[in-house]
């Protein structure tokens, strides 16, 4: 099974709304993502799609993000969404896919990056509980589940603060709870 990992095109759209529907039961989440994919919040040089002889089985999303604290300013990442197919999934295709994003994040100049998901998932990369930094989601969900890493060693020491959230990033963490 060769899967390849790449940037997501804008004809594969379609293709990728399944793949949503069909991993999270959501018929609305599409939706979500077409309104998403239209913000400055958006970033596509880092959405990356997983194929398999040319179906798309699984993709990660990211959001710029913002650790604020007072004036202070901290940009970032945050994954907002990964998926695979269920029949495809515990195949390391989610391993694949996280891991292309971090080194292209990396490659673009980004130095840290938020998730909102499992430790016992995310820890394999590196992934910490963002508290730990002093930083907090200020988000409707457990602060455990808000994890940081550093791409660039140091990018989150003394960054205390809160992410500054949006509506609309919201409504796409909800999908994931």
């Amino acid at each position: 099974m060769q899967v390849q990992i790449k940037r997501e095109k804008p004809k594969e759209i379609e293709e990728m709304n399944l793949l949503f529907r069909i991993a999270f039961g959501q018929a609305t989440l599409g939706q979500l993502i077409t309104e998403f994919r239209n913000t400055n919040q958006y970033i596509p040089e880092l959405s990356r799609i997983a194929h398999i002889n040319d179906q798309v089985i699984g993709s990660v999303i990211c959001s710029r993000a913002e650790i604020t604290k007072g004036r202070r300013i901290i940009p970032s990442i945050i994954f907002v969404s990964l998926a695979v197919l269920p029949s495809y999934q515990n195949l390391g295709i989610g391993i694949q896919l996280v891991s292309n994003a971090l080194a292209k994040a990396e490659e673009l100049g980004y130095q840290s990056v938020f998730v909102l998901g499992p430790e016992s998932y995310f820890g394999r990369f590196g992934f910490k509980k963002a508290s730990g930094f002093g930083i907090l989601s200020g988000l409707p969900y457990p602060e455990e589940d808000f994890l940081a890493m550093e791409i660039i060693s140091g990018a989150l020491q003394n960054a205390s603060g809160k992410l500054k959230s949006n509506p609309l990033l919201q409504k796409f963490l909800a999908f994931h709870m």
